[in-house]
């Protein structure tokens, strides 16, 4: 049995594909096919992908908008989108969804988007976050929270099946039918339909028979358009099926669950000022919500005055051990990126998982996974940097580090209302939430 209470074995590490390169662009080795078109891939990305769902106009008008990409690859597509969207004057929110079976180390992916200069900006920034090969959902964040880039490291299937967001647009970019035919086939094709919005676009690169029949029998009403280049035709698609089905829920806490989200242009208050209730209010606030603080302690709630932000390693495949690891590399990253004198400092956490809270020595968890040494590597005597502790190994996890939570906390809060006042009764009424303190005072309603 695992801490969370289930059985488990140890979670798979992410394949990575066998590349080889041809005049500077990468194939992939087992499938025999190309990740993007050596002669001018970002022209032909902008062709089939980004006009083909003729983005430009979707986005107008709208607070956000969500593009899944199946066969996420270099990420040319992506970077490509968030060109075109601050060429279109950054029109709403963007939800990039990214899914990849096959991701490629960091060092492979810098020497793929060498290609294109045009984007190099936009990479670096890709690169500083681009997490490591562990499998599951991982949020990468851009332009100031107005993009959000969910990666999906897993087999296509088990990406979507996973899923919960309605989709505008969609990116088949995978590799050619015939030769990767499991990104083609009904299933996929089904799970899109099921998380499509009506009218939701497809494009692709691929006009194959098998293609065209899955999407139409999916409800997908799809059409030929001229292609890039060599190739005659490229497809475009509209779902003409039914609206996504209602999200499954959870069963715990139904009386909460079975609330509607609240109206777009409502308040939000979050009760608590510390570490959690400021990201959680800063999130919502780069979302586009209006939101408030509440807490008696404000504006300086107790908290230790240093923290350490790394993951917690466990090989295991049980829900909390998977959200603890996906959790502790968002963290880093989202610290790490944080601005100079926002009270961050990454140096380097060492820890020994011997003996706490994981169940797997430094060796093992550091060869199980495999990951570049940037992310995590061996320290084979670390307890001889203390004195009093015999030598054994320890994982050191270079980007993680301290955070001055004061000042983490100041730059969570900068341009958010802060009210200081303690909760001690919160009423649900006909037009939303009532919050009042002791004496019954009416602290704000939202």
């Amino acid at each position: 049995m695992n801490r969370s209470g289930e059985e488990g074995g140890l979670i798979a590490p992410m394949p990575r594909p066998a590349l080889s390169w041809q005049a500077g662009t990468p194939h992939a080795r087992d499938i025999g096919d190309i990740y993007y078109n050596p002669e001018d891939g970002l022209a032909e990305s902008r062709h089939v992908f980004a006009e083909g769902l003729d983005l430009i106009t979707c986005w107008a008008g709208r607070d956000s908008y969500t593009l899944c990409e199946l066969g996420f690859g270099t990420g040319l597509n992506f970077l490509l989108t968030w060109s075109l969207w601050e060429e279109a004057g950054r029109p709403c929110r963007l939800c990039y969804v990214g899914v990849e079976g096959f991701p490629l180390a960091r060092a492979d992916l810098e020497r793929a988007l060498g290609a294109f200069p045009v984007l190099a900006e936009k990479a670096r920034s890709l690169l500083a976050q681009w997490p490591p090969p562990y499998p599951g959902f991982h949020r990468l964040v851009f332009a100031g929270g107005r993009i959000q880039l969910t990666l999906i490291l897993a087999d296509v299937q088990e990406a979507l099946a996973a899923l919960r967001a309605p989709v505008d647009g969609w990116y088949l970019d995978g590799f050619a039918p015939d030769r990767n035919p499991q990104m083609w086939d009904a299933a996929v094709f089904g799970r899109m339909a099921a998380l499509s919005r009506p009218g939701a676009r497809v494009a692709s690169f691929s006009v194959a028979g098998r293609v065209r029949r899955g999407l139409e029998e999916a409800g997908f009403a799809v059409t030929r358009r001229p292609g890039f280049g060599r190739k005659r035709h490229a497809l475009a698609a509209e779902f003409r099926g039914r609206p996504p089905a209602p999200v499954p829920r959870a069963q715990r806490f139904p009386e909460l669950l079975a609330m509607p989200p609240p109206p777009a242009d409502e308040p939000i208050a979050v009760i608590g000022a510390g570490l959690a209730g400021s990201l959680l209010a800063r999130f919502l606030h780069d979302a586009g919500r209006d939101v408030f603080l509440v807490d008696p302690l404000a504006p300086c709630p107790t908290q230790p005055p240093v923290a350490l932000a790394a993951p917690r390693p466990d090989l295991g495949t049980a829900p909390r051990a998977r959200f603890e690891m996906l959790a502790g590399l968002f963290a880093q990253r989202f610290y790490g990126a944080m601005p100079d004198g926002a009270g961050t400092a990454v140096g380097g956490v060492i820890q020994l998982p011997a003996g706490g809270r994981s169940r797997h020595g430094a060796e093992a968890i550091v060869r199980h996974l495999g990951w570049e040494d940037d992310w995590l590597s061996l320290l084979p005597q670390a307890d001889a940097l203390w004195e009093g502790f015999a030598p054994r190994p320890a994982l050191l996890w270079p980007r993680a580090g301290a955070i001055d939570t004061a000042a983490v906390l100041a730059a969570l809060r900068a341009g958010l209302p802060l009210r200081q006042a303690g909760v001690s009764r919160i009423m649900r009424e006909s037009t939303g939430w009532r919050m009042e303190d002791e004496s019954g005072s009416v602290i704000a309603c939202a």
